[in-house]
């Protein structure tokens, strides 16, 4: 069972990006290709070894909420978590297949949804799971959202950055030679040196300031000026607005490999995302001509790629919600669950060290970490939008 994000996505991504038997075909290196846009078989898709269930959440794709039901019902963590396992359970039951083998693949917020997901499925039906997908997702939102009291993002995020202007050619040269390296010394740094700076604050003395400026410098290709003004804290936004600026280029936000022209030389955030653009209209126009064309299906509502669902109403009281318990009280229920991690190194939208951290935080017997794996891909979000990525996806 397959399902994308947002909260507000359909499932047209990992259908016509990854997993289904036909994909959009895009530049090998997920840059845009030029319009007109079309479709390709997917010598990659996983369809020889499982059945696909694309699942597109009430408002997005097709699916709406039925007459006299209000849309908003859904618009919330338990809703979308109860309304996709009925779903689940439904689909299941209609083809006589609960005794087959069960997977949940989530991209993206369907990373959080598929958490909260094998977890009501196997307390509210008795569904157990074998394994998770967790495709370049969140499951605890203290590891994207920074803010008063919370550093978590300044250290979750920085392997990004150092492997993001490594591809950009902005790092020193012992570090742009060995990516491996780099990413080594980002790692620790985030684990040592960079958290006890942050927690010093103010008492940080200048010597040691110099020294983790200079660091953070090294690692990031950011001037060390601009690290300085903004308290040893560097934010996704202000990272991608500056890394090129001096090419009057700024990031991509799904894929930081991917770059785009902003006017405004005076913002310390891009006014778009160039990654998002680039698959945004050949998704759109494949997805509309597969249904019309390939499959038979018409309607005249439009295929919501994106939709707005308005305020998402979480559980949780406290300003970042998680779903890192429930996934630990299920793999220790069910201690055949596999969860496998995917994550895009040059991701600065979810990168894979926010859900690693969520990971190494997980209260479960430790023999339960062996059921854990990770795979890290060359390019960001949308991985298989990368050629060489979707082969090894």
């Amino acid at each position: 069972f397959c399902f994308n994000g947002g909260p507000g996505s359909s499932s047209v991504w990992l259908h016509l990006g990854g997993l289904g038997p036909r994909r959009v075909r895009m530049n090998e290196d997920g840059t845009q290709p030029r319009p007109p846009f079309g479709l390709v078989d997917n010598a990659y898709s996983v369809l020889h070894v499982t059945d696909l269930v694309f699942i597109d959440p009430v408002a997005t794709g097709f699916s709406r909420p039925a007459k006299d039901e209000s849309a908003e019902q859904f618009f919330g963590q338990s809703g979308d978590i109860e309304s996709m396992g009925d779903f689940i359970r439904l689909w299941t039951t209609r083809n006589k297949r609960w005794r087959s083998p069960k997977f949940l693949c989530g991209e993206s917020y369907g990373v959080f949804r598929a958490a909260g997901l094998a977890d009501f499925l196997h307390s509210r039906y008795g569904m157990y799971v074998n394994g998770l997908v967790l495709l370049s997702g969140v499951l605890d939102f203290a590891t994207l959202n920074g803010g008063a009291g919370n550093d978590l993002p300044a250290l979750t995020f920085l392997p990004a950055y150092t492997a993001t202007a490594q591809f950009h050619k902005k790092l020193p040269p012992d570090l742009q030679a060995d990516l491996s390296k780099a990413l080594a010394e980002a790692r620790d740094f985030a684990r040592s040196q960079y958290p006890s700076a942050l927690l010093a604050g103010a008492a940080l003395p200048e010597g040691e300031r110099k020294a983790v400026v200079a660091k953070l410098a090294r690692l990031t290709g950011l001037a060390p000026s601009l690290i300085d003004d903004h308290n040893l804290r560097i934010d996704p936004s202000l990272f991608r607005e500056m890394l090129l600026r001096d090419q009057g280029l700024i990031l991509g936000r799904f894929d930081a490999r991917i770059t785009g022209r902003d006017a405004d030389k005076t913002s310390s955030s891009p006014r778009f995302d160039p990654s998002y653009e680039a698959v945004y209209g050949p998704f759109s126009a494949s997805m509309n001509a597969y249904l019309t064309e390939e499959l038979r299906f018409e309607d005249d509502l439009p295929y919501e790629i994106l939709s707005e669902v308005g305020h998402w109403n979480f559980n949780e009281r406290d300003r970042y919600p998680s779903v890192r318990d429930n996934l630990a009280t299920v793999m220790s229920q069910n201690t055949y669950l596999r969860v496998l991690v995917l994550g895009g190194l040059r991701d600065l939208a979810c990168p894979i060290d926010c859900i690693r951290y969520s990971l190494d935080q997980l209260k479960i017997d430790p023999s339960l970490r062996k059921n854990i794996a990770y795979a890290e891909y060359e390019s960001g979000h949308m991985m298989y939008s990368n050629l060489p990525d979707l082969k090894k996806l």
